[in-house]
């Protein structure tokens, strides 16, 4: 017998598992990429839908208030459409998106411009893009964008969004 020849025939198990695994991560990852670019193209589809602040008070208070917590990067405020939820996001450039019945009180709008703006301080929107494999755990996708979409059929109770 020659040094260094394998006494055992056939295939190595070790292999075969290493082979398995990588491919298993490759599909994990590209599903994660289907899920991101879906994500992303409805966050796009929604600011569309979505109009500037008209009254200038409320985009005021923003830059005050982001001043004032130390956010440095320009905050975007946008009035969300009919039926739309609060939302934050845009790693670089945030965007916060509030229902329109917010705009009309000023104490509450105040009080979700400084939440909306912690999360971007502490970039929560860059680490939820990451979170995937919680988000797949717990069988949901997230934020609940599709059913925020007009037109959208929500998965769970099977009606559309208006």
């Amino acid at each position: 017998m020659a040094l260094g020849a394998d006494p055992r025939p056939g295939v190595d198990i070790a292999l075969v598992v290493l082979g398995a695994a990588t491919v298993a991560i490759v599909m994990l990852a590209m599903g994660r990429l289907a899920l991101l670019v879906t994500d992303l193209r409805q966050l796009r589809k929604l600011r569309q839908l979505a109009a500037r602040v008209d009254d200038p008070a409320p985009p005021r208070r923003l830059r005050a208030l982001a001043e004032q917590l130390g956010v440095r990067r320009p905050v975007v405020l946008l009035a969300g459409p009919p039926g739309s939820a609060l939302m934050t996001f845009g790693a670089w450039r945030p965007i916060i998106m509030v229902p329109r019945a917010l705009l009309d009180s000023p104490e509450s709008l105040d009080a979700v411009l400084v939440l909306e703006l912690v999360h971007i301080r502490r970039a929560d929107y860059s680490w939820a893009l990451l979170d995937c494999p919680s988000r797949i755990r717990r069988g949901r996708r997230g934020a609940p964008l599709p059913s925020s979409l007009p037109g959208r059929r929500n998965r769970r109770s099977g009606r559309r969004a208006v």
